[in-house]
């Protein structure tokens, strides 16, 4: 009890620090990370944190699972070999909020490869209603990314099973997600309860130097611009911001980078086939601005509603946009 409570303490300062809240918020071990705001430069700043000053090194996709700061402080003493308590499994899973008997919405990771990105849209769908995502592998190590939407299709399915979710399903993809979500629909068939593609295409509209693009999009996501996306100033970034430990920094950007690459191949290369089912589209004004009001869905569904938000690509998934997103979603569910 005397570690958990170090333990704990610690993880409360680190979190208020990496996170930036002032002291009049009130983060205590009863606070669920869900409710804290992470973003992923937050979440890879906490993991590392934890690493090196504990010497515990936790998948990443953990700290965006819905846990309470005294569960997550919990999992570390349980990996210091001091508890009993098991170390969560799920990995390619991710449970952003497991609780409910309703049918689960199954939300499929963007181009990045993680799933933080729909936080507040599980947060925002109450608590009877379970809600995972599914990250992409190849962000951990020994893990290969997958450079084809198909094997990725089959890939989540299997990990869905694995995890006991066999029957039906809401699918949700964001991005790059709505290619993956999409094909998911096609193999699972009947099982598809609904599916709601977020401001994603089928295919590029324009010719993709995958190579280019791969290191600006993890350019991005790190918060740089569009000079500063070399190898070697995603590495020097990453170590001068701490999101990795020193010694991990080379292989992580690469792994970030290898799953961007594949996904980019992916969407380049993928052939997609018609679900015969309908398709919920919610596209920005600003996203595509010369391409068709569906995005070249219609052909690929049996059926299409397309709603407009006026916002650009990266502000959907957030406030107040979100609730445009939210609304439609429980239309869908509340079916």
């Amino acid at each position: 009890e005397g570690q958990l409570a170090l333990v704990t303490d610690y993880l409360l300062r680190a979190i208020r620090r990496v996170t930036r809240s002032p002291s009049t918020i009130n983060i205590d071990a009863d606070t669920a990370l869900l409710d804290l705001g992470l973003d992923s430069l937050m979440g890879l700043e906490l993991r590392t944190s934890i690493h090196t000053q504990l010497g515990v090194d936790l998948p990443l996709s953990l700290v965006w699972q819905d846990l309470s700061v005294g569960r997550l402080a919990e999992v570390v003493v349980a990996s210091l070999g001091t508890s009993s308590t098991p170390l969560p499994t799920h990995e390619i899973l991710v449970p952003l909020q497991p609780n409910g008997s309703k049918s689960p919405v199954v939300c499929v990771h963007p181009i990045h490869g993680t799933v933080h990105v729909y936080q507040a849209l599980a947060a925002a769908l109450g608590k009877d209603r379970p809600v995972v995502g599914l990250r992409a592998p190849g962000l951990e190590e020994d893990e290969t990314p997958l450079s084809n939407v198909d094997s990725l299709a089959e890939s989540h399915i299997a990990t869905l099973a694995a995890n006991g979710i066999d029957g039906t399903v809401h699918l949700v993809g964001y991005s790059f997600g709505a290619a993956v979500a999409h094909a998911m629909a096609t193999k699972l068939g009947a099982r598809v309860g609904s599916l709601t593609l977020l401001d994603g295409s089928p295919s590029p509209t324009a010719e993709v130097d995958i190579d280019s693009a791969s290191t600006q999009l993890v350019a991005r996501s790190f918060g740089l611009g569009p000079g500063d996306c070399s190898r070697e100033a995603l590495v020097a970034y990453a170590q001068e911001q701490s999101l990795f430990p020193d010694a991990e920094a080379v292989a992580q950007v690469d792994r970030m980078l290898a799953v961007v690459r594949a996904h980019l191949h992916a969407f380049t290369t993928h052939a997609p086939v018609s679900f015969d089912g309908a398709v919920q589209l919610m596209r920005t004004l600003s996203g595509h601005p010369d391409e068709a009001d569906d995005l070249g869905w219609g052909p690929l569904a049996k059926a299409i509603e397309v709603r407009t938000v006026d916002c650009a690509h990266e502000e959907l998934l957030s406030p107040p946009r979100l609730n445009l997103v939210v609304d439609a979603l429980k239309e869908l569910l509340d079916e």
